[in-house]
């Protein structure tokens, strides 16, 4: 139970209507190091604090459900990024807008 608190507690925020506050350090780092992705560690910092400032300006507008499975998703597997989450929430948000059965 004790391995499942981060995701509580980020889940608790995210239902109150906050921004979830990620350590992008770890994301960061794992990417500069993936020698498929190399992406230099000041460009994924900065990427992310982008982010992360477009969710706090955005973060009312997506629906808390897809707020909620987003955040969770980011957390699952790897170090959570503000980007991935960005990307996912812009997509429900997408999703969401297509007419009923045409998918």
């Amino acid at each position: 139970m004790p391995a499942l608190w981060p995701i509580v507690l980020v889940a608790a925020h995210t239902a109150m209507g906050e921004v979830p506050k990620f350590n992008i350090g770890p994301t960061c780092r794992a990417a500069s190091s993936d020698s498929q992705i190399h992406r230099p560690q000041g460009a994924c910092e900065r990427d992310e604090n982008n982010a992360r400032a477009t969710l706090v300006k955005q973060w009312h507008t997506f629906r808390p459900q897809d707020r909620e499975r987003c955040t969770t998703m980011v957390q699952t597997g790897g170090p959570p990024s503000y980007v991935e989450l960005l990307t996912c929430l812009q997509t429900a948000a997408e999703a969401a807008k297509l007419p009923k059965g045409k998918l």
